[in-house]
C-alpha cells in the first residue's frame, strides 16, 4: 500500500495520543494541513505567533501527562518560539517540535525562510534532526517522542521538508518500542533505614522542578510516615505535594543564603528529582551545610550529583521509591507520631514555614 508520508505522520499522532496540534502555520506546513483537513478526530490550535504555540503545547503537556505536539514555521517560526523553548527545557517539558523546511529541491538556492533549523533548535532541545527522506518520516517520528518523554524529559526537534511530507511511502507503519518500566530502586529500605535514625524534626524533604504527579503518593506517604515538613522551589512548573497537607512547609526562596539559613539544624536532607537549588542573583555560598546528610531520589542519572553530592543516590522509579521507603519506614517508627494528629501553627517569617505541634 502506498501513501503519503504525511499520513504516516497522522498515524503516528494518534497512536501517540495526540488529540491537539498546536501551531502556526505558512506555506512550508500545507502538506500537515492539508492531511488534518480530514482528520477530525486532532484539534489544530492555532496561535497568534509561534511562542503562544509552543506556550499552549507546553502546558497542555504537564496538563496532560502527555507528550506535546507542536508545528511552527520555518526559520522565521522557529526563531519566533525560541524564547519559550528555552523554558520547556529548562521545566523539561516533553515536547515534538517540527517546522516546516523549503522544498529541498531548492534548498541550495536559500529560499525566504529557509535556512539551518537543526543548528537554530539544537541549544534549546534534546535532540534535532531534519527528515530527508519521506520513507525515514515514521522512524524519526517514534524516536522524536521516545526521547522527549525518557527522563529527564525535554523538547526534542525534527525539520519537515515540505516535498518529503508530500512523497509516496509503501510499507508499514513503524510501531513504537514498548516502553521501559522503571520500578522502586533496590535501595529503597537501606533509605528507611537511614531516615529511621534521624530526629524527624531535623529530617527536611525538598521537591525538585521535575517531579511528575504521578511522584505524589510516594511523596506524601514518606512524609506521613516519618512526619517530615516538606518544601519546594520557587521557580517551578509542576506542583506534586499537596499545598493543604499538614507537612508542607512552603517553597524556599531563590537565595542559597537563605536556603543554608534553614537547613543549618538539618540532620538530613532528602532530594527528590532534580533542580532544586534553583538561585539569583549569585551568591557564593553553599545552599547546604556541611555535615547535612544528602539523600538523592531520582528517576535519572543525570540528576543524580548535578547540584549537590549525594551521600546516597537513589535511582529508580520516584514514587514507587518513596512509597516502598514509607512502608518500612512506618515499621521502624511505629507509635512516635502521625500528622493526622497534629495542626498547622503559622510562624512568623518572610518564607511561609508551618510549625507542627502534637494536638493537646
Amino acid at each position: 500500500m502506498t501513501r503519503r508520508a504525511s499520513d504516516v505522520l497522522l498515524e503516528i499522532l494518534r497512536d501517540e495520543g495526540i488529540s491537539h496540534v498546536f501551531g502556526n502555520p505558512g506555506s512550508t506546513e500545507m502538506p500537515l494541513m492539508d492531511a488534518l483537513v480530514d482528520a477530525s478526530d486532532i484539534t489544530y490550535v492555532l496561535g497568534l505567533q509561534e511562542a503562544t504555540a509552543v506556550g499552549m503545547a507546553d502546558g497542555w503537556a504537564l496538563t496532560s501527562g502527555r507528550t506535546g505536539f507542536v508545528n511552527l514555521h520555518a526559520m522565521g517560526g522557529l526563531g519566533n518560539a525560541m524564547g519559550v523553548l528555552v523554558a520547556s527545557k529548562a521545566s523539561e517539558t516533553p515536547l515534538v517540535v517540527t517546522a516546516g523546511q523549503q522544498d529541498t529541491r531548492h534548498l541550495m538556492t536559500e529560499p525566504w525562510l529557509s535556512g539551518d533549523l537543526v543548528a537554530l533548535a539544537e541549544p534549546v532541545t534534546k535532540w534535532a534532526k531534519e527528515v530527508r527522506r519521506g520513507e525515514d518520516l515514521g522512524a524519526a517520528l517514534r524516536r522524536a517522542f521516545e526521547i522527549a518523554r525518557t527522563p529527564p524529559c525535554g523538547p526534542v526537534f525534527l525539520s519537515l521538508p515540505m516535498d518529503v511530507l508530500d512523497q509516496p511511502i509503501s510499507g508499514s507503519t513503524p510501531a513504537a518500542s514498548a516502553a521501559p518500566r522503571l520500578g522502586a530502586s533496590p535501595d529503597s529500605d537501606a533509605l528507611a533505614d537511614t531516615l529511621a535514625g534521624f530526629d524527624p524534626e531535623k529530617v527536611i524533604i525538598l521537591l525538585g522542578d521535575d517531579l511528575p504527579a504521578s511522584a505524589a503518593p510516594g511523596i506524601v506517604a514518606i512524609a506521613e510516615a516519618g512526619g517530615y515538613a516538606v518544601w519546594g522551589t520557587q521557580l517551578t512548573s509542576r506542583s506534586a505535594f499537596p499545598s493543604a497537607h499538614p507537612c508542607w512547609a512552603g517553597v524556599f526562596k531563590p537565595d542559597f543564603a537563605v536556603m543554608r539559613e534553614h537547613l543549618e539544624t538539618a540532620q538530613a536532607l532528602v532530594l527528590v528529582g532534580g533542580r532544586a537549588f534553583v538561585a539569583y542573583p549569585y551568591r557564593d555560598v553553599r545552599p547546604i551545610p556541611e555535615g547535612v546528610k544528602v539523600l538523592h531520589v531520582a528517576d535519572n542519572a543525570e540528576a543524580l550529583g548535578r547540584e549537590h553530592p549525594a551521600d546516597a543516590a537513589l535511582l529508580g522509579n520516584i514514587g514507587a521509591t518513596l512509597q516502598a521507603a514509607a512502608i518500612r519506614l512506618s515499621g521502624l517508627v511505629k507509635g512516635r507520631r502521625s500528622p493526622r494528629d497534629w495542626h498547622a501553627e503559622p510562624r512568623p517569617s518572610a518564607i511561609t514555614r508551618r510549625r507542627y505541634v502534637r494536638k493537646s
